[in-house]
């Protein structure tokens, strides 16, 4: 980024310039910032480096197929699982990965945010289907057509399942916001 820029178009312009991937603003998600603050020696000269970094998380799918990279700065692209760069990046960390911990800790934060919310959204629905067949069967025995109403209420169920699950996501703060760190 250079000075002046905004995080969010440095991020979708990066993204296009170093592994060709064309993303628009909704694409992104900002997810927060650290810092960045060492003291190194490189080539013999002293390097200062301090800064905030923000951290986008763009979680669409990309093949190698889709990334063209900028060969003046990077020499390829690897997948990883992320569990596997993070036990890399603890000491003693090993030099493959070149991983601010603070950018790390946010993506790992996102990620485990975005499996509780699917969680939550799949038992929700999974409750709301096992109701609604129920209730289905129940209707049905009365009407003599069990096999309709257990299907309607097998819908009705998924329905109110993912809108029970949207609710609870509204009322329930997401862990960064309650403070406690994971």
């Amino acid at each position: 980024m250079q000075a002046g820029d905004e995080p969010l178009e440095s991020a979708i312009r990066e993204l296009s310039e170093e592994l060709g991937l064309q993303v628009v603003p909704e694409d992104l998600h900002f997810e927060g910032t650290f810092p960045i603050q060492y003291e190194k020696e490189f080539h013999g000269k002293p390097f200062k480096d301090n800064e905030i970094a923000f951290v986008y998380v763009y979680d669409e799918e990309a093949g190698i197929d889709d990334i063209t990279i900028q060969e003046e700065e990077l020499d390829g692209v690897e997948w990883f699982e992320l569990e596997e760069v993070y036990r890399a990046c603890q000491p003693p960390r090993d030099e493959k990965f070149c991983v601010p911990m603070g950018g790390l800790e946010i993506v790992r934060r996102y990620v485990k945010e975005r499996k509780r919310r699917f969680d939550s959204v799949f038992s929700c629905m999974c409750i709301g289907v096992l109701i609604g067949i129920t209730i289905g069967a129940a209707f049905g025995v009365i009407n003599y057509r069990i096999g309709t109403w257990m299907t309607v209420g097998m819908m009705l169920g998924l329905i109110g399942g993912f809108v029970a699950s949207r609710t609870i996501r509204r009322e329930v703060p997401a862990n960064s916001e309650r403070g406690d760190g994971e």
